[in-house]
């Protein structure tokens, strides 16, 4: 059993002394005011929902987003406001922040790159991360039956530069959000 005080935005600001918490909740019905189609969101594009949170949530929304999978279980007290101790940290090489980012094509059984990445939690910053969220999402909506690792690959792989750079970068995001499928050597992590 959990408390409701698990994500209470004021409880975490408090526990944490961070004014700048935010629980942003009911996707959905703020899709509908954003523009976008529910149904087509609810369906086997909902996917797209992670590349899609900077332009659902709005203008004026808080400057970073974080999203989690909803099939993870928080199994320690107070881990939820440790993790908003630590700083998530933007910038040219860390324009978004996800699970884990392995940089070189690790192939599935179709042949498509992005087994490397995992979006079990994506960290978006709204200036930093913006052209490659969208260009997530309009993959992702294009092809919704993809998993959402293979099309953020082929968005970030879409920004290779001649010289042998991408214009846009991803890293994985600080241990403390990392879920247990990241973590093996610690059975008990917060999110598990």
């Amino acid at each position: 059993a959990g408390s409701s005080k698990c994500f209470d935005e004021g409880v975490l600001r408090n526990t944490t002394g961070n004014p700048n918490i935010h629980i942003v909740d009911r996707a959905f019905s703020r899709a509908r005011h954003a523009g976008f189609k529910t149904a087509r969101l609810l369906g086997s594009s909902s996917k797209a929902l992670k590349g899609l949170m900077l332009d659902l949530v709005g203008e004026g929304g808080p400057p970073v987003l974080i999203f989690h999978d909803c099939d993870k279980v928080v199994a320690r007290p107070g881990c939820i406001a440790d993790m908003f101790r630590q700083p998530l940290r933007f910038g040219p090489e860390r324009q978004m922040l996800l699970s884990n980012f392995e940089p070189t094509c690790i192939r599935n059984d179709k042949g498509r790159c992005g087994d490397g990445v995992h979006t079990g939690v994506v960290a978006v910053h709204r200036n930093w991360s913006l052209p490659l969220v969208r260009e997530w999402a309009r993959r992702q909506l294009a092809k919704p039956k993809s998993y959402d690792r293979n099309t953020l690959w082929e968005a970030w792989n879409s920004s290779l530069l001649p010289d042998g750079t991408h214009r846009w970068s991803a890293a994985a995001v600080n241990s403390a959000f990392v879920d247990r499928m990241w973590n093996e050597a610690n059975p008990l992590g917060c999110i598990n």
